[in-house]
């Protein structure tokens, strides 16, 4: 996988997808910037390379790429494009138009993200991928602010079980990051 982070324009992310292509990587993500809908579907028709967005974090921009055939694979954020409801929104659609889905995590997430994107994750009919950083031990509002840690087994976070997101808060952890 491949992400391009907005920095190429249509010329350049053709010239840059057939060469991934050739090297059989999985998906060629946001070649292109977000207001860039044609571009995105002149490359999804163009390439064999599966184009992907995690740049596109509204439900209506999303079926704006899936009604075109703009995209092979949706990336969906809970912490930063519009929480689990937005992010739940554009799972429905991708089962709709029976696309790829996949869940996003950056840095910046806490274990309660990465419990609400392993929530989503498991109930996405599309689901092929939950990229993220674990860093557990390096976060402070990581493992340590949980109950229960969450856990990875062979590359796979175990979704949190009980209600709610499956996570209990050490009251005791996040204290001091109380702001009054």
């Amino acid at each position: 996988m491949l992400d391009a982070g907005c920095a190429y324009n249509l010329d350049e992310a053709f010239k840059l997808g057939e060469q991934l292509q050739d090297l059989n990587v999985e998906w060629f993500e946001a070649p292109l910037p977000p207001s860039e809908i044609d571009g995105y579907v002149k490359l999804a028709e163009g390439l064999e390379v599966k184009i992907a967005t995690d740049v596109h974090p509204e439900p209506a921009q999303v079926i704006n790429l899936l009604s075109k055939g703009g995209v092979d694979v949706v990336l969906t954020d809970v912490t930063t494009g519009g929480g689990i409801t937005a992010s739940g929104k554009i799972v429905e659609l991708t089962d709709l138009y029976n696309v790829e889905c996949s869940t996003h995590q950056g840095w910046h997430t806490s274990a309660i993200g990465y419990a609400a994107s392993a929530q989503l994750s498991a109930v996405a009919p599309t689901f092929s991928f939950q990229e993220g950083r674990i860093h557990y031990g390096d976060n402070p509002f990581g493992n340590p602010i949980l109950e229960r840690p969450l856990t990875v087994e062979r590359g796979i976070l175990r979704v949190p079980e009980g209600p709610g997101l499956g996570v209990e808060l050490k009251e005791e952890a996040i204290a001091p990051y109380e702001v009054s």
